[in-house]
């Protein structure tokens, strides 16, 4: 339904929020991020979500399995210490199975796609030339916010303690995402959410799994701390307040427990709005000792929330996994 074109997109979103709040830790240890110029980084999220919905009292349960593949290449470093770097998305995968039907997405090779777009953008300048419209190729509502994302790059400048200081070209983005909707009173609301979606601070906290989140001191086996963070995904304003343990500590890598909370207010999301009235995350992570970048992360996550649209609410309950990795290409 055009209504839910987003709300995939959102939770993506929020659960990339969920596992991006950082670990690390040693012997005793100071993690810092130790990029060098010219370094590439795949970074592989997949989520496996079972979600229950209950509307107008009839309920509808779907499974969605998403993988998420983003680069991370390091355009260079500076005299601060910071590097600038470029996040591209380069691949979604997505399949979802209801009562109502499956629905299969990919967005393609990530090399294959790119070539597929500048195919695409030459037709596009062709028909503007010969003043005719351009068919576009259809891709379903519901993976639409995807489609437009797959092979997009932002940049953005990280120091070493993995916070994001600067985005660049997030226009660009908003302005490829929008190009899925349609014409009417629909495209501004959907243009004011993704100014917030897509502003530094939710970038910055999207990308903060891709390095940990560095804690200003060091760490020891046994300690613990606590991280609350805010997010604003569009349809809701999103709060995860985490609580992280060093379970052990080797040459290469600090592991790191984490139990948490994930609740949220509705925002201003015009016709429709998400609120998590409770929410709970569990999980295990792996930090490179020596450049804070998170290996492995397995974490837990369950929802209950209710979704408002108009004048119908839906009732909806989240039991998921998602599974995060990160390699040096």
């Amino acid at each position: 339904m055009h209504r839910n074109r987003f709300i995939g997109l959102s939770l993506l979103i929020a659960a990339l929020a969920a596992t991006a709040s950082g670990a690390f830790g040693a012997d005793e240890a100071l993690l810092r991020c130790r990029f060098k110029a010219g370094e590439s980084y795949l970074i592989v999220t997949n989520l496996d979500q079972d979600i229950r919905q209950t509307i107008d009292g009839r309920e509808n349960n779907m499974k969605q399995v998403l993988r998420l593949e983003m680069g991370l290449d390091v355009v260079r470093l500076n005299d601060d210490g910071s590097a600038d770097v470029k996040v591209t998305y380069r691949r979604f995968t997505i399949r979802q199975q209801s009562q109502m039907g499956d629905l299969d997405y990919d967005s393609g090779d990530f090399e294959e796609r790119k070539q597929q777009e500048k195919e695409k953008e030459k037709q596009r300048e062709e028909a503007r030339k010969q003043g005719r419209p351009y068919k576009e190729e259809y891709v379903h509502p519901a993976f639409a916010g995807f489609d437009a994302l797959a092979t997009k790059s932002f940049g953005a400048t990280m120091d070493d303690r993995a916070r994001i200081t600067a985005v660049r070209g997030v226009k660009e983005l908003a302005e490829a995402l929008l190009k899925k909707v349609p014409a009417g009173p629909g495209r501004e609301v959907t243009r004011k959410q993704l100014d917030r979606m897509l502003s530094q601070e939710n970038l910055a906290q999207q990308m903060g799994a891709l390095g940990a989140t560095c804690p200003e001191k060091p760490v020891r086996k046994g300690d613990t701390w606590d991280k609350e963070q805010t997010m604003d995904v569009g349809f809701a304003k999103l709060t995860t307040k985490t609580k992280y343990k060093v379970e052990n500590i080797t040459n290469d890598v600090v592991e790191v427990s984490m139990t948490g909370t994930i609740a949220s207010d509705a925002a201003d999301g015009g016709e429709m709005t998400i609120r998590i009235d409770r929410g709970a995350q569990t999980g295990a992570m792996k930090i490179a000792r020596g450049n804070a970048i998170l290996t492995d992360a397995d974490i837990r996550q369950k929802m209950k929330m209710t979704v408002t649209v108009r004048n119908m609410t839906i009732d909806m309950t989240l039991d998921g996994a998602a599974k995060m990795s990160v390699v040096r290409k």
